[in-house]
């Protein structure tokens, strides 16, 4: 089969390698799609996200969408030639935050595409039936890669505690940003998005956000007067940005809550006075813990929305073209996918 392998910081080469067997537990994957995540950017382009970093060839990708063609010892084959999407990463089961059902955190996970484990911008991969989940009849292959990042976004609205109506903004219109956005939106939430590109900006309205914000100087003015000069109840931070970290502090109102999604900018400052003097709680929202099941719900009723998401598809003989396009073309680029085999 064919595989991208990142063997170095802007170096992918096409390779082939054999194609793997499902083991007990495990199925086979022919691999349709994979979209391409901020992760993956921050690997290719600079060796490293957050403190994890390139350690030796490996394959990107963990928003997988495929067909199930094989399965391993132990599994019906009522599962072959369905379509899923992967939950990319494994557990221990054992450690004492798996125990207590916090299993994004273990220690020992594997997780596609990052570290260790190889990922999906490859023909096939093999990964456990428990990890796999049925894609929804009418979404398409290229449209389910988003199912991960909605899941993300699901962790998140979850650690912000939104409810109906509650004031939330959104800061920073990737393809996270954009699931954060649809997922409070569906909650019944009022959602304030905020992003420097127009694009991005105008899919925040689309998928339901009722005030956009540019991202200049006074947007922290213009959100308080928005809500009554109170603040926003909540703010989820998607960029990972010094200056979304600011105006997050800046936003929430008083004895708010503020929900850090976004990875990559490392340290960032914090002014201690305005946490503790306005009460504030500050979540740190890492991945997700049984959140699949609801991203499929979104991604059932608003198939459509995803699908107008995915702006650039790329054959698996341009991953590193691809790479290179979405990394230098942020403005026009909001999600970015690698079509690996034709459905």
């Amino acid at each position: 089969m064919r595989v991208a392998v990142l063997r170095g910081v802007r170096n992918i080469v096409i390779e082939e390698r054999p194609e793997p067997r499902p083991g007990p537990g495990e199925a086979l994957i022919k691999v349709k799609a994979v979209g391409i995540c901020g992760s993956d950017l921050h690997l290719y382009g600079r060796g490293r996200i957050g403190n994890t970093t390139l350690s030796r060839p490996l394959v990107l990708g963990h928003e997988i969408a495929g067909e199930v063609v094989d399965v391993g010892a132990g599994v019906s084959p009522d599962l072959l030639e369905t379509g899923v999407v992967l939950e990319p990463g494994y557990s221990c089961g054992q450690c004492e935050f798996c125990k207590e059902g916090r299993y994004n955190l273990c220690p020992s996970q594997r997780f596609m595409g990052i570290g260790e484990e190889d990922g999906g911008m490859a023909e096939f991969v093999a990964w456990p039936v428990t990890h796999l989940y049925k894609i929804p009849a009418g979404l398409s292959f290229r449209a389910a890669t988003l199912v991960e990042p909605l899941a993300i976004a699901c962790q998140a609205v979850s650690h912000g505690l939104a409810r109906p109506g509650t004031a939330v903004g959104v800061i920073g219109c990737g393809p996270v940003g954009l699931s954060t956005v649809l997922a409070a939106h569906s909650l019944g939430c009022e959602v304030h998005a905020v992003e420097v590109y127009t694009r991005r900006l105008g899919k925040a309205g689309e998928l339901g956000a009722e005030y956009l914000y540019g991202g200049h100087p006074s947007t922290a003015e213009e959100i308080r007067a928005n809500t009554r000069g109170r603040g926003l109840d909540v703010v989820y931070e998607t960029s990972g940005s010094r200056e979304g970290v600011e105006l997050a502090l800046k936003a929430v109102r008083r004895g708010g809550r503020v929900v850090f999604v976004g990875i990559g900018g490392g340290e960032v400052p914090l002014n201690i006075d305005i946490i503790t003097r306005t009460g504030l709680s500050l979540v740190g929202s890492f991945r997700y813990v049984n959140q699949f099941p609801a991203a499929l719900s979104l991604g059932r009723r608003y198939g459509d929305k995803l699908e107008g998401l995915v702006t650039h598809t790329f054959p698996l003989s341009q991953v590193g073209e691809a790479l290179e396009f979405t990394i230098n073309n942020r403005a026009e680029v909001i999600k970015s996918v690698i079509v690996v085999q034709e459905a």
